[in-house]
């Protein structure tokens, strides 16, 4: 909703903001190690690559994707999570809020940040160079890891945390369906477009979310509301808190009127 402002008062602060969300968490380390062991460059990074589980739906066609209940949405095959960001999961509303995260918290372009399904959710994320070498970051999903480096952030220390084993292990990796999964389009849309087209693409998110928790709307609604949400015009620039907080009710009053 705010990411400009958030990294805007970090370094009024001169502090740093240490992610703790897996694939961030993956990103920030390895273009940290990047930059101290080879003394590399931001610009030397062609793309950020994000690693999505594909959620409960992946292998489904959409014509089966209409008849999906709440309780399919909920069984996420690899996180534990809470209702919402299980369901975000699901629709890879996730994965968009985090295309649009990394933007912000890399100053990356949009057209640089990747998406890539990994079942396993073994590799968190990866880097690739202009070279054309990828660097990734493997560890079990355990959360513990992300939160571990963070509160021992910037020192690398030991863990009592078990580590992936390659003895029986296989990874694999397909390219998202965006026309299953539109709201990773519309989150791309939304990060290209900047200004408050990531806050309206949160609010009318949440706000379908919620609709279709209490089951008055299917799961393919959720993203035919954020993308009308979307059609409307939120390119004034987000230059205060208050801006934003206008911006987010406004778009879940026009999700909200669309629902009903």
């Amino acid at each position: 909703m705010a990411g400009d402002l958030a990294i805007r008062s970090a370094k009024e602060k001169n502090v740093n903001i240490i992610p703790v969300d897996s694939e961030h968490s993956a990103i920030f380390h390895l273009l940290r190690f990047f930059a101290e062991q080879s003394g590399g460059k931001s610009e030397n990074v062609s793309e950020i690559i994000l690693t999505a589980s594909g959620g409960p739906f992946r292998n489904l066609s959409l014509k089966d994707m209409e008849k999906v209940t709440v309780k399919d949405a909920l069984a996420h095959p690899t996180w534990n999570m809470g209702q919402k960001i299980t369901i975000d999961s699901a629709s890879m509303a996730n994965k968009g809020l985090e295309i649009i995260e990394a933007c912000v918290f890399f100053n990356m372009p949009s057209e640089k940040i990747k998406a890539v399904i990994h079942p396993q959710s073994i590799v968190h994320s990866m880097i690739r160079l202009c070279s054309g070498v990828i660097y990734a970051q493997l560890s079990k999903p355990d959360m513990r890891h992300p939160i571990h480096d963070a509160i021992y952030y910037p020192v690398t220390t030991e863990s009592t945390l078990e580590p992936i084993s390659f003895d029986s292990l296989t990874l694999e990796f397909s390219k998202p369906d965006t026309d299953k999964f539109p709201m990773l389009k519309y989150a791309w849309e939304a990060a290209k477009q900047e200004a408050l087209y990531p806050c309206a693409y949160n609010a009318a998110n949440e706000t379908a979310v919620a609709a279709f928790l209490e089951e008055k709307i299917g799961f393919l609604d959720i993203p035919k509301i954020t993308e009308h949400v979307l059609q409307a015009d939120w390119s004034a620039g987000a230059l205060e808190l208050e801006t934003v907080l206008r911006a987010d009710a406004e778009a879940r009053q026009r999700a909200k009127a669309f629902i009903f």
